[in-house]
């Protein structure tokens, strides 16, 4: 059984942080991590079941959750380990669902990760004569059209993509060279 695995940007932040030497390691334990999640040098932490760790070189510590039913490894943190890093983490508290948000995915045979994110969106569509149109409620500028409804659909699911690219590429462009804080929003409606 093969898992996936999941990190977040600060994670990678994390990871780009570390000795060269500790940086290897931790990659190929991470990558050893897909076929075996609990590596017989790995720990389950104690009262946070799911939650184990593993030591590196040079007094650091690798720390995962796994999330059995979705065969999926959460990457919480690599590096050395502070006196507070569980609270930190926050670990003994249940994973609400903004921490289970945004994550990326490292794609097999690739060091680094697409970026991954998956969202929710209310797609409309109307027929007109014998096309399909539709657009998505949430993302102005997300709308295409089809010959067949399933068609639209595939063209709607490209253009939500692509729309969610060029947005982020705009983004980046505007706050080059300026402080900026980025977070996950969780927001109900």
């Amino acid at each position: 059984m093969t898992y996936r695995l999941w990190y977040n940007r600060r994670f990678t932040h994390m990871l780009d942080s570390l000795p060269g030497d500790v940086r290897a390691q931790a990659w190929q334990v991470i990558r050893d991590l897909t076929n075996q999640p609990r590596p017989q040098s790995a720990k389950e932490l104690e009262d946070h079941p799911g939650y184990w760790r593993i030591w590196l070189s040079r007094n650091h510590r690798l720390i995962w959750r796994i999330l059995e039913e979705e065969q999926l490894i959460n990457l919480l943190y690599v590096g050395p380990k502070p006196p507070d890093l569980y609270e930190q983490l926050g670990l003994g508290k249940r994973l609400r669902e903004a921490d289970e948000g945004l994550a990326y995915e490292i794609e097999p045979g690739r060091d680094r990760g697409m970026r991954k994110m998956e969202n929710k969106f209310t797609a409309v569509f109307e027929q007109e004569g014998e096309w399909w149109i539709g657009y998505v409620e949430e993302l102005p500028g997300a709308n295409t059209q089809g010959a067949t409804l399933p068609e639209a659909r595939e063209n709607l699911k490209e253009a939500i993509q692509l729309v969610l690219e060029a947005n982020r590429e705009l983004t980046q462009r505007e706050v080059e060279g300026k402080t900026l804080i980025r977070e996950d929003i969780l927001v109900t409606v």
